[in-house]
């Protein structure tokens, strides 16, 4: 855990320490998200990652949108039986479709629900990343934007490459994320979401995006015990960036000794 705040790092200090940290992450066993998909989690993810794109769009007009995303992730992902899906995405695609109007009710999340619900989630269907979402929402807009995605796979980025060859302004690298958007200039948004919490990497990162300007959303899952308590490690690191960031937190209803929440930090 660092135990200075992350206003304290600086950008060389953290530039050194996330290169130091990139061949230790290509080694690492590869995190797949298959079976996750479409969860409560990346229900909150894209529903606030959408509605700040939206915003940045509509304040900013910035030609082209520059979005990076650390650790990207296939572009697809299939609707398996039982994938978590069904109590997320599924779920809300149920309430969407009992709504006359939703965009009226719910206007902070119609840049998602118009983007990523054009026919109700359903088995052997599939369901963006991110970047997907965000993709398709810039082109039914007409506006130009430039993705930087960093992943470590040599699967997935092929999968990403063919997926967007066809628009040159994509950039799929094979390589750490963190030290990615480090060398990145700017971004009007970035979006931060390491399939496993290392407090120290993300601060750093954070840090890092801090200094560079544009906006950023980092995603980070709670982790429920056994004891009924959230894991130690994520309190822990929130309360390292509450002084200093927006935190949004979510709790799931159903409760378990697993994904109990997620949380959003924000600039």
């Amino acid at each position: 855990m660092p135990t200075e705040p992350i206003s304290s790092l600086s950008v060389d200090e953290a530039d050194q320490d996330l290169n130091a940290a990139a061949l230790q992450s290509a080694t690492e066993s590869r995190y797949d998200h298959s079976r996750k998909a479409g969860n409560q989690g990346d229900l909150a993810k894209h529903a606030l990652l959408m509605a700040a794109a939206s915003y940045i769009v509509y304040r900013n007009r910035p030609t082209p949108f520059i979005y990076a995303e650390s650790h990207a992730g296939q572009a697809c992902h299939s609707l398996e039986t039982d994938g978590a899906w069904a109590t997320g995405i599924g779920a809300f695609g149920r309430r969407l479709k009992g709504v006359d109007n939703p965009a009226k009710r719910w206007p902070a999340l119609h840049p998602y629900s118009a983007t990523a619900f054009e026919q109700p989630p359903g088995i052997g269907l599939t369901y963006p990343g991110s970047h997907g979402l965000l993709y398709r929402m810039m082109k039914r807009a007409g506006l130009r934007a430039q993705f930087h995605l960093w992943d470590t796979c040599a699967r997935v980025c092929s999968d990403l490459r063919l997926r967007y060859r066809q628009d040159a302004g994509i950039r799929v690298e094979q390589s750490d994320g963190y030290r990615g958007i480090a060398q990145l200039p700017y971004a009007d948004l970035t979006l931060l979401d390491p399939p496993r919490l290392d407090p120290r990497l993300v601060a750093q990162a954070i840090a890092g995006l801090t200094v560079r300007g544009g906006r950023f959303m980092c995603w980070i899952p709670r982790i429920g015990t056994k004891d009924g308590e959230e894991d130690p490690v994520t309190d822990q690191f929130l309360e390292l960036v509450a002084e200093d960031y927006f935190v949004g937190t979510a709790q799931w209803h159903d409760w378990k000794p697993a994904l109990c929440g997620c949380a959003v930090i924000a600039s």
